[in-house]
Order: structure tokens, then sequence, then C-alpha cells
């Protein structure tokens, strides 16, 4: 099986989606944001990561299933180049509008693309309690069971300290609190 994964940016919302390399028996591409190429490459065999500036090289291949959790027209559109079976996620309908997959509501009636509209999405965003993982997971077919985010391994920089974790966080994922 083949799998396309595009998550390009938040760089955490990157990490929280790692999980998903261990639920499939794949082959998995990952397109990203350059910036979050360090936190991908080599973190599981048959896992080749490209930038979102480089994005033409996921074009080598047909995919089983591609998994688009970005809600960007750019990046909808240039999923029509891409040859696959199944979507999951954001796409770009004949009219070159913004839709998603019935599969993937759970996550995108919580986003700015939802179709309810943005006052409902953010109304339901408040009274959500599934964790990001839950909600794809869950439209993927699978029950999340708290797997662990993939990392790389750690470099040593002789830096020492401690790593402060705000408890607010900002008016689009309240949840997030």
């Amino acid at each position: 099986m083949k799998v396309l994964i595009v998550k390009l940016g938040a760089t955490g919302d990157v990490v929280r989606t790692t999980p998903l390399l261990q639920r499939f028996e794949a082959c998995f591409t990952w397109l990203t944001a350059a910036r979050n190429l360090a936190l991908l490459q080599d973190l599981r065999e048959g896992l080749r990561c490209f930038s979102w500036e480089d994005r033409s090289s996921v074009l080598d291949s047909a995919y089983d299933l591609v998994i688009n959790l970005e809600d960007t027209l750019e990046v909808a559109l240039f999923l029509k180049s891409i040859k696959f079976k199944q979507l999951f996620g954001a796409y770009a309908d004949g009219n070159d509008q913004l839709r998603y997959s019935d599969d993937s509501r759970q996550w995108f009636d919580l986003s700015l693309i939802s179709s309810f509209g943005r006052e409902e999405a953010d109304r339901l965003k408040l009274l959500n309690r599934h964790a990001y993982q839950e909600l794809v997971f869950n439209g993927l077919g699978f029950k999340f069971a708290g797997e662990q985010y993939l990392l790389p391994e750690s470099v040593e920089t002789g830096l020492n300290g401690d790593v402060a974790i705000a408890a607010e966080a900002g008016p689009v994922w309240p949840m997030k609190n």
C-alpha cells in the first residue's frame, strides 16, 4: 500500500500526525513545510519526505490513499495532479471550491472550511472533547489507542534548561487549553 500524507504546518500538528505512521502497513510519502523535514526524515523505513516547494517529487507514484489534512485551496488544487484511489480530507471540487470527504467530517467540521460556516465550527470546537488524533483516526476507520508521537533522535547540543508550555491556546482551537 502507498499512502501520501499532506500536512504542511503547523509543526505541532505535523508531530501530532506522526502516530498514523504506526497504523498502516504501507510505504509513506509525506508532503510538508521545509521547516518540518528534519522532524520526519528517517522516522521509519519506507518514509519519503518532501517539502511543499519540492511537491512535484510526489508525482512519481500513484497512491492507494491520500490523507490531506490541509484546508487551503492551493493544496487541494495540487491534489488534482496526483494519481490516487482514495482521498481522506480536503479537495477541490469540479468548480475548484474547497470541500472535504465525508470520512473526514469529524475533523473538518471544526475547521475554517467547515460546511457549517465559521460561527458553527467555532461552537463545535468549544463543545469538542476529542483529541486531534481521535478525530483523524476515527475518520480513517481506526481507534486511537494512545500511539506515541514519532520523533527523530535527539542531537546533543550542550543546551540545558526548562521548557515552558502555555496553558492558553488561541481563539481558533480553544480545546487545546
